[in-house]
Parts: structure tokens; sequence; C-alpha cells
């Protein structure tokens, strides 16, 4: 059986889970979170791993750079990570250090582009254009829920979700959220999930967003989440 490394980092916003193995980042988790055991299930039985707590070159690498990282000295990370899941999911977890390009980069080079189809040519796969549709049955098929369960955690009608899952209507901003937190899905995922289909990521010096990203993190119910937006007079959900 595989071993997995663990080790608990105390960081200003709550204690932290991390794992490694073979020289990469496997889990980076809030322990605290209703959502930690059963993350750490899943990579069990993904990886057929029993789990030890001791230390790694790329747990303490990764100790080192979440500290530079709360003290303001680090915006981004660049810790080789070991995705699991399903092929969606994997990509969730290897985007942010498999990206070569962000959005800097790419605008620096659509200011330098001698002709647009250039530009457009070598940066194919840099642009978000996934379908929704495939990327949340994706996540649904990880979920142990009902199409009917989803749409009352979404707030929405079951036609409307049917529509959206066989391709023929496009969700809003607002309603692929409202599907993510129907879905359970982690910060992550839903972050990721709106970068590939065109939308804004959410932003938590925004002040509906940071409400939004907190009734994710902490696995809030829409109904929930939409009653401190009211609260707050901020735009609801739907």
């Amino acid at each position: 059986m595989q071993q997995v490394s663990i080790q608990y980092y105390s960081s200003p916003c709550g204690e932290i889970i991390l794992a490694s193995v073979d020289d990469e980042l496997c889990l980076c988790d809030w322990n605290e979170m209703p959502c930690s055991v059963r993350n750490k299930l899943r990579l069990s039985r993904y990886m057929k791993a029993e789990f030890k707590i001791e230390t790694s070159p790329i747990l303490e690498l990764a100790k080192k750079q979440l500290n530079e990282y709360f003290t303001g000295s680090r915006r981004t990370f660049n810790i080789p990570l070991h995705p699991i899941g399903t092929d969606f999911q994997k990509k969730v977890k290897g985007g942010y250090s498999m990206e070569k390009k962000d959005t800097n980069d790419l605008r620096q080079e659509l200011m330098e582009a001698g002709d647009i189809d250039s530009y457009l040519r070598e940066n194919q796969e840099s642009f978000a254009t996934a379908p929704v549709a495939g990327l949340l049955m994706e996540i649904y098929e990880q979920k142990n829920l009902s199409k009917a369960a989803l749409a009352r955690g979404a707030g929405m009608s079951e036609v409307y979700l049917h529509q959206v899952f066989a391709g023929r209507r496009n969700p809003s901003r607002d309603r692929l959220l409202c599907l993510c937190i129907g879905l359970s899905a982690t910060v992550e995922e839903t972050q990721k999930l709106l970068q590939y289909v065109g939308y804004a990521q959410l932003y938590p010096r925004n002040r509906r967003d940071a409400i939004v990203l907190y009734g994710l993190i902490h696995g809030q119910a829409l109904t929930e989440i939409n009653d401190k937006l009211f609260e707050e007079n901020e735009k609801t959900l739907f």
C-alpha cells in the first residue's frame, strides 16, 4: 500500500492539512471543515494509500510558501502537484501549476502582437472555451446527489437543470454559482469552472464575492448565502 506523508499547518485562518506522495503535494485542505474527512477518505480510496504523520521535502516547501503567502510576500505557488480524481478534477488541481501564462502575460503579448492571427494560434490552450455541461457533469458524478436534490439545492427548476446538463442552456455566472453551491463544490472547483467557461472568478476583495466565497468554504446552503447577501444589501444569487 502506498504511503502518504501528512503535516498540519497553522495559518491565520485556521489549521490546514497537507499531504504529499512521490515528491508531489496531493492534499491541501482546511482541516476543520466538514468536507475535510470526506476528502481524506477520497484520497485514500483513489490512491489505495495509508497516512503517516511525517514531514517530507515537498511538505516543508509547501509550509514555507504558505508562510510567505500569509505574510504578504508571495502571491502564487509553484509546488509540484499530484492530482487525483476525474479528468476535470485533475485539471482543477493541476491547473495552477501547469498554466504557463497568466492574464498579465497574455495581455502583454496581445499589446506586442504584430497580428491577431498569430496571437490566437500561439495561445489557443489559454482560452476559456470548455462547455459548461460536461464540466458540471464531471463534478455531479462524484456526488451522491439526485438531480431533484441538486435542483432544490441550487434554487432552480428541474426543467432548467436538465436543459443545462443537456447543453441547451448556458447558465449565467450567478446561476453557475448556485449550481456549485448545490453540488457542494470546493472553492477550487468553483473557481476553475468559472474560469473555464469565461466568467470572472470569485474575488475576495469584492464584498459580494467574499460572502459567496465564505459560504462555499463553510458549506453553507444557498438560502443561507442569499440571506446574508440580502442582509448586506448585496444582490442575491437568484
